[in-house]
């Protein structure tokens, strides 16, 4: 792939919207104690989790705290927000994260005036099998948005969840998870969110109960199998988008008690509709995604690990930022094509609000032999939810009424940003 895009010229131009915000995905600490089936930095083909360090060290994590504040500096950023990341990042004994917090923190004090340093927020990505009281205060310390892993009951979560030794994690996530939640309302920590990865073969419904009511989550996101054209397996298509339409109608009967990013954003992009970046001249990128990994490389997304073996940039973030990363071949061809309509998408109704995959989906979903250029492998899966929510829109309900506010602003409220 990497010979392929280093001859393409992007047929746009990338530039920042003003009042951007940015998000770093820190791979603070390399390795994980779960062996999870379906995870895209270890069991997809990719091997760079071998050759970079088990965990960030504080020199990187200093660079990671000037690339933050160079930013809000040049740019005045209307957030940042560093997302702590693995891997699993409790893998690290909490001291050793004291450290590397404190060197971090120190930096951005040093560099911001209050009225910037206000808008850094701090989040984490963890599977919770290893909460402790000394993790607890470290979370509590630092006001850390938490988003933990869950893919159901036991029975389900166990089946694709599991430890190096075949045991699956469920009992153990649990249980930290009930921690997190008991800190949160004493008030040591500010929020609990969840992810989960879609079992085509569930029922969507019993897992959304299962998630909002029994678990207790009160925003949580699903995320899609992650295949490429590839690996396309239309069985699984079909499944997630089964199981699609039936946790949608849940979430619609329970009157939306929780918040499911996914069903929300599918909300927020049929009210906006989008443009093709191969009619435009500029494209003005609103949201930055970075993610570090734990020597300091930069990349643009790192579900790319499953569409080429070799690292997706050369930058550092000791050394580009991001009107650098705009300018660099491989990353902004990247954003344009998530940017691009796919040319058998023409003539689709949600296609202006869909665009090919980029409304709910992850640009790694389009990759095709060497590039992105096709329609989103879950197709016709979005259209389960496209179709539920266009009906919601139009229902002239007070229940949309409720969902239409607020909190429907911000694709990043939730805590946690992938697997």
């Amino acid at each position: 792939m990497q010979a392929v895009l280093e001859d393409c010229t992007p047929p746009s131009k990338l530039r920042l919207r003003e009042s951007t915000s940015l998000e770093v995905v820190f791979k603070i600490q390399e390795t994980c104690n779960l062996n999870c089936t379906y995870c895209y930095m270890y069991n997809l083909g990719n091997d760079l989790h071998k050759v970079v360090p088990k965990f960030a060290s504080l020199e990187t994590c200093v660079a990671v705290a000037d690339f933050m504040a160079d930013e809000l500096l040049a740019h005045d950023l209307s957030s940042a927000r560093l997302v702590l990341h693995g891997g699993e990042p409790m893998l690290m004994p909490a001291h050793r994260f004291a450290e590397r917090m404190e060197a971090i923190w120190a930096r951005l004090s040093e560099r911001l005036p209050a009225s910037l340093l206000g808008r850094v927020g701090f989040g984490m990505q963890t599977n919770a099998t290893l909460v402790s009281d000394a993790w607890i205060d470290q979370l509590a310390r630092w006001k850390i948005n938490i988003g933990v892993s869950i893919d159901g009951p036991a029975w389900l979560n166990d089946r694709r969840r599991q430890d190096h030794h075949g045991l699956g994690s469920h009992a153990a996530a649990l249980a930290g998870i009930r921690r997190l939640q008991e800190a949160v309302r004493a008030g040591s920590l500010p929020g609990v969110g969840g992810l989960c990865v879609i079992d085509p073969a569930a029922d969507g419904a019993e897992l959304y109960r299962y998630l909002s009511r029994e678990v207790g989550l009160r925003s949580f996101d699903l995320l899609l199998p992650f295949m490429t054209w590839e690996t396309h397996d239309p069985n699984v298509v079909a499944g997630v988008g089964r199981f699609l339409r039936q946790a949608f109608l849940a979430w619609r009967e329970d009157e939306f008690a929780a918040r499911v990013r996914i069903f929300e954003r599918a909300m927020k992009v049929l009210r906006h509709r989008g443009a093709n970046a191969a009619d435009v001249d500029e494209v003005a990128v609103g949201h930055m995604i970075v993610i570090v990994e734990s020597d300091g490389s930069i990349s643009p997304e790192e579900t790319l690990r499953e569409t080429t073996k070799e690292r997706v940039t050369s930058r550092r973030v000791t050394t580009s930022r991001m009107r650098d990363l705009l300018e660099d071949e491989v990353f902004a061809h990247v954003l344009l094509a998530d940017r691009t309509w796919a040319t058998e998408c023409r003539g689709c109704v949600l296609l202006e609000n869909c665009r090919s995959g980029h409304g709910l989906g992850r640009i790694g979903q389009r990759f095709s032999g060497t590039d992105y250029q096709r329609k989103t492998v879950y197709c016709d899966a979005f259209q389960e939810v496209f179709v539920g929510a266009a009906a919601l829109l139009t229902d002239g309900g007070k229940s949309f009424d409720r969902l239409a506010a607020p909190h429907l602003a911000n694709e990043a409220d939730l805590a946690g940003v992938s697997t």
